[in-house]
This record gives C-alpha cells, structure tokens and sequence, in this order.
C-alpha cells in the first residue's frame, strides 16, 4: 500500500477514520500485550480457552494494539504506509482524527470524538463549547492524553445516556416478549430487527451489545433481557411500535427451553398440565393457580392498574405472598388476546419457564 494511493473515510466533524495499524501483529502477541497491560493496572482478565468469547479477547487484543500504535504513528515511529499517511494528514494537513473505537465508527456521543492538531505543539480533543485545548511537544503523549480524556467523557456520556435510558424503560415495562427478543439476540447472528431502523446484536463476548438507531451507534454491556428491553423501549419512544410474535412462536420457543408441551385435563378448558406442574384457572376470581410435584404452590394475578400486570407469587397458607414477586409481565397486546383462548397456557408455559430459571 502506497502511501500517495491511502485515502481515509470520514466523518460527521470532517475527521479520518484511522485505517487498522495491524499489519504484521499475531493475534496472540497482541492479546498477550493486553493481558499484560490489564495485570500491570490491577485488573488481570480471566481468558476464555474457545469459541466466540475467545474471539471476542482476540478482537480486543488487536483494538489494544492499534489504539498504542496510533501514538507511534502521529509520533513518525511506525514505518507502515498507513501510519506514514494518517500523520501527514493530521499533522500536516491539520484534518482531526477520530478516537472511536476501531471498526466502531457510526458510535454516537454527545461530544465530538475527534483529536486535532492545531500547530505550535497545541491540540485539541473535542469541538465548540465541549473541547479541551492543551500543549503538548511529543505527539506520542499528546494522542495518550486525547485517548484517556475520550475516555472519561465516554463514561460520562454513557452514565447521562443510561439515566435516560432508565426513565424511558420505566414508560415501558417488562413483558414476557423482552425474554423471547433476548433469546432471539443470543441466537442469531445477525442479531434482532426491531424495525424502523432499531436494531440490536450481541458483538460475540460475554454481554456486549451494539443497539443502532437513526441516530448512531451505541455499544454497551448488560444482560441480553436488559438489552432487548431498552431496545424495545426507545423505539417506542420513538413511536415505532412492536411486531409481536404470535403465541404458537412463543411456545416453540418455550419448548426449546426444555418445557414439555400443556394437555388439557377437563373437558372446560380451566385446568392443564405442563409436564409434572397442575394448572388450575379460577374464573371467579380471575386468578391462575400453579402447584408442582412437591407441593409447592404459585398464583398467577392481575395487580395495579395503569399500566397492569400479571404477578406471579408463591402461596402460602393458601394467601399470595406480597413481599415475593417470582415474575410480571406487563398486560399489552396480544396477551390481552391471548387471555380470551388457549393462549393462556403459553403464559403459564412462560411463568413456569421462569420458576424453573429461579429454581437453577
């Protein structure tokens, strides 16, 4: 690669994405190189022996490795076209450079996540009212410095975006769907199509997710039921409602969980059995009640009212239990629908399915 042929894609601030400075780096010095560097900060990382965890470290390690060799090549000291390029373009031609994360460009902050060289040994991280200008002589250090400044606003911006992002779940809660999605997330590749432009993929280490909007990127760690439910969250505060998968797909799906499929025991339809657990639904009283092979017993309840949910707690004595909530879902469609026919013993399926989550 000739350094005169390199031209580097942009972005929104006008500023180069750096090509990967990788070449020549085994992918196993590389993550040694990272693990070493964690263990010097006091941080050392257990590492996976396979599959996409394992990946997943091989992938960081390579990142670890282009964000040092960033410094080296604004600083003229890695002979690799690539490197030689960025710097005249950055220190020469004074274009800013992104710090985003490698092959992470469409990342959404709220900052500019750009270093620029403004000449005279002065550098600035960030654009307009949010930018830092410093003076630094080795632009080694100066990209070090850039680096670990992006790094606190990024923890900074993520804790405002997860505040926020708390108010809008509170809007729209749980519902057994945040449990098929998440299932759904984990087990494609491709991850989940939300719709609208909302889409969610696990990046293939531990729980690490991308969530892309209209408006960016943002990657962040939690648990894939979390992930799906502040997917599922902002796109309908955004307006874009739900495609819901029907109750025959839910119960597939609870299947492959390991739940046998219910059989009606009465000729009424108000009591069922899935594998060795009894189901029993008192119209009355508009309540469902669950009993195992051992004796315990559950009760599956409307409680509150806007917006209203069905709770499941265990029975004692015969009374619900308030102060233990084993599992909710919040009353939408189709489980209103879903209440009017068969669809009822998928719900238990599900609450059943979430007993036996308890149980392990």
């Amino acid at each position: 690669m000739e350094q005169s042929s390199i031209e580097f894609q942009t972005g929104p601030y006008g500023e180069v994405y750096p090509i990967p400075l990788t070449t020549g780096i085994d992918p196993d010095d590389a993550l040694k190189a990272l693990t070493d560097a964690s263990a010097a900060m006091g941080s050392p990382v257990d590492v996976p022996t396979r599959g996409k965890s394992l990946g997943g470290m091989y992938n960081l390690g390579m990142l670890y490795v282009h964000q040092l060799r960033l410094r080296e090549a604004l600083a003229g000291e890695l002979s690799l076209p690539e490197a030689e390029a960025l710097r005249r373009t950055v220190m020469v031609d004074r274009q800013p450079m992104s710090l985003r994360p490698l092959m992470m460009e469409r990342l959404e902050y709220g900052f500019a996540p750009i270093l620029t060289y403004l000449g005279d040994d002065r550098w600035r991280v960030g654009a307009g009212d949010r930018s830092v200008t410093f003076e630094e002589s080795d632009p080694a250090r100066a990209v070090a410095r850039a680096q670990q400044l992006f790094t606190t606003w990024a923890d900074a911006d993520d804790e405002r975006w997860q505040a926020a992002v708390e108010k809008v779940m509170a809007r729209y809660p749980r519902s057994l769907f945040h449990d098929y999605w998440a299932h759904y997330t984990r087990h494609h590749d491709e991850g989940w199509e939300r719709g609208a432009g909302f889409h969610l993929q696990l990046l293939g280490r531990h729980n690490t997710f991308q969530l892309t909007t209209p408006k960016g990127s943002r990657v962040f760690t939690t648990s894939c039921l979390r992930a799906a439910h502040i997917t599922d969250a902002i796109a309908r505060h955004a307006g874009v409602q739900p495609d819901y998968p029907p109750s025959p797909v839910v119960m597939e799906w609870l299947t492959v969980e390991g739940l046998p499929l219910p059989h009606m025991t009465d000729e009424v339809g108000d009591r069922w059995q899935v594998g060795a657990i009894r189901v029993r639904r008192l119209r009355d009283k508009h309540v469902i009640l669950l009993e195992d092979a051992g004796g315990d017993r559950y009760v599956i309840r409307h409680e509150g009212r806007r917006p209203k949910e069905l709770v499941l707690r265990p029975l004692v004595d015969g009374e619900a239990d308030e102060s233990k909530m084993l599992a909710h879902t919040v009353v939408e469609p189709p489980l209103k629908e879903w209440m009017k026919d068969m669809g009822r013993t998928v719900l238990t399926m599900w609450f059943i399915w979430k007993i036996k989550l308890g149980a392990e």
